[in-house]
Parts: structure tokens; sequence; C-alpha cells
């Protein structure tokens, strides 16, 4: 194994760690975080807890989330719609918070959610005083 491998792993392994703590201490039950864009520019781990703020303007206002999707329906037709939620504030956590409500509340009572197994918060992006995220498996 190589020196730069190994300190790849390494990091890897204490981010992960790192984001693992965090879900425990916000009560997250479904959502996972796993962001590597923002706004269209790379997001590395370690920049999540350095800036406690998404945005630094109005960062105890509320935030409105929203997620687009696309499912098919019984006749095989492609239905484009989204679905709203809101932060109570623009830190990390209450957006991240916010997110799993989201995914909890549009789960059925079997347990499917709309979101199916895209529990994986992938990408934010920021405009119009909202946040729009993507998810992925």
């Amino acid at each position: 194994m190589t020196k730069d491998k190994w300190q790849e792993g390494y990091y890897y392994g204490f981010y992960s760690g790192k984001i693992a703590v965090y879900k425990d201490l916000l009560k997250i039950q479904y959502a996972d975080w796993s962001l590597h864009s923002l706004n269209g520019k790379d997001w590395k781990p370690d920049e999540i807890y350095i800036t406690d703020y998404l945005i630094e303007e109005n960062k105890d206002k509320p935030l409105k989330i929203v997620y687009p999707y696309e499912i098919c329906d019984v006749n095989n037709n492609l239905i484009t719609d989204h679905i709203v939620g809101k932060a109570k504030n623009r830190t990390i956590g209450e957006i991240w918070k916010s997110i799993d409500k989201m995914m909890i509340k549009y789960c059925d009572s079997t347990g499917e959610s709309l979101f199916g197994d895209h529990r994986f918060i992938e990408s934010i992006d920021y405009k119009h005083n909202q946040i729009q995220f993507y998810t992925g498996s």
C-alpha cells in the first residue's frame, strides 16, 4: 500500500466517523450526509464543520428546502414534481435535520419512501433564498 492510499483511507475513515457522530447528535434517522457538491463546486467533508453555516447572511432566518423528483406512474408515464420543507435556520445541522424529516414524512406505511434507496444527500444548490438538494444511493 502506498503512503497516498493509506492517507486517503485514513481521512475517509476519520471523516466518516465524524459524520456518524454528528448524525447521532442531531438524531438523524434516515438521511445520510454524503455531500460532494455545493453550488456545483467540490465540497470536502472537513468543510462541513469548519464552516458552521451554509450561507453567512441571515443565518438565523428559516430556509426553504426543495427536492425535485421524477417517478413513473402505473402506465409508465414520467411525472416530474417536487416536495418542500423548511429548516429553522441556515446551519448545516438544521438543513440536514429538515431533509431527514422530509425523507421520513414521505414514507408510506410499509416504510417505502418517495426517495427509494436514495437516502444519501449528495448535492446542494443554494439560490433564490432556498436550498435544492439531490440524492443518490
